[in-house]
């Protein structure tokens, strides 16, 4: 438990984000519910950016699916809306997907280079 630290800290903001986010925008009215969609997406985002970063394990590469997993039941707990929640889903995964690859790739040439 103690090597896979940080990825587990990364992986409880990710769920506080998923969970209580939305319970407060849902709150406050529910067109701040549009803008919590977007800025999870762009926190999912920065969260896999900040792991990329600090994490040195190959867990990192599984966290793309993790996220598309532990979302869709945030989803329909919030959304209602299966496709809905199915598009959201696959935005976080291809967010994180992104950032994953894009990380992946320069710590190979960084690696090649030295």
């Amino acid at each position: 438990m103690n090597k896979y630290f940080k990825e587990i800290i990364i992986l409880i903001i990710q769920l506080l984000l998923f969970y209580i986010l939305p319970l407060i925008a849902n709150n406050i009215s529910k067109d701040t519910m549009v803008v919590t969609i977007f800025l999870n997406i762009l926190l999912t985002f920065i969260l896999s950016i900040i792991l990329c970063c600090i994490s040195q394990k190959r867990i990192k590469y599984f966290y793309p699916i993790i996220v598309f997993v532990i979302f869709i039941p945030s989803g329909f707990i919030h959304y209602n809306q299966f496709d809905a929640v199915m598009i959201y889903a696959t935005c976080h995964l291809v967010a994180s997907l992104i950032v994953t690859g894009v990380t992946g790739i320069v710590n190979l040439i960084n690696r090649k280079a030295n």
